[in-house]
C-alpha cells in the first residue's frame, strides 16, 4: 500500500487515542498522553499498517511522489496542538516504521531478500496479489481509504489542531 496512505492512517487513527475529556473555559488543565498511551498507538498502528497492507490495494503513483507526499504529511505536525505533537507522530512513524526498514533501508543497502515485517515477504504478497486482480477496485479502495483519513481529520479537527486550515475566510 502506499506510504502516503499509511501515513494518513496513522495521523488519523491518532485521534482515536487522544484523551477527549472536556474542561470548561474556566479551568485550564492541559491533558498530556502518557507514555504507554504513545506506545501503545505506535505499536497499534505497525499491526494496522500489516492489515491494511494484506487488503487489495494498487500503487497509482511512482514510490519517489509517495515517499514526498508521506513526508510532507510530517509539516501537519506544526498545526497539531503542541501537547499531542508526540502522539500523533509516533502513530504517523507506527504508520510508516516497516515501509522505511523493509522497502526503504534494506532496499538502499541492497538486502532485498530480508524483511523484518512479514507482511512484505514476497511469498505473502504473491498469493493476496492473485486474490485481488482487479485493478480499479484496488484504486478506488486506496481513494476511499485516503478520503476517510482525511474526512476524519477534518471532522475531528478541533480536537487535534491549534490552527483550522478548514475554517471559512470571511
Amino acid at each position: 500500500m502506499m506510504l502516503s496512505l499509511h501515513a494518513s492512517i496513522g495521523i488519523a487513527s491518532s485521534l482515536y487515542f487522544i484523551n477527549g475529556k472536556k474542561c470548561t473555559p474556566s479551568v485550564s488543565v492541559r491533558i498530556f498522553p502518557n507514555n504507554k498511551t504513545i506506545a501503545v498507538a505506535f505499536v497499534s498502528n505497525i499491526a494496522l499498517h500489516g492489515a491494511m497492507d494484506l487488503l487489495p490495494h494498487s500503487h497509482p503513483i511512482p514510490s519517489y511522489l509517495d515517499g514526498i507526499i508521506a513526508l510532507l504529511a510530517v509539516f501537519l505536525l506544526f498545526c497539531v496542538k503542541s501537547r499531542y505533537r508526540i502522539l500523533v507522530f509516533s502513530c504517523y512513524m507506527g504508520g510508516v516504521i516497516s515501509d522505511i526498514i523493509d522497502l526503504g533501508v534494506f532496499r538502499a543497502l541492497h538486502i532485498n531478500s530480508f524483511k523484518i515485517f512479514p507482511w512484505h515477504f514476497t511469498s505473502v504478497f504473491d498469493i493476496l496479489n492473485e486474490l485481488y486482480t482487479n485493478a480499479s477496485v484496488n484504486m478506488l479502495f486506496n481513494v476511499w481509504i485516503f478520503a476517510a483519513c482525511i474526512g476524519i481529520v477534518i471532522w475531528k479537527r478541533k480536537r487535534l489542531c491549534e490552527i483550522s486550515f478548514f475554517s471559512p475566510i470571511l
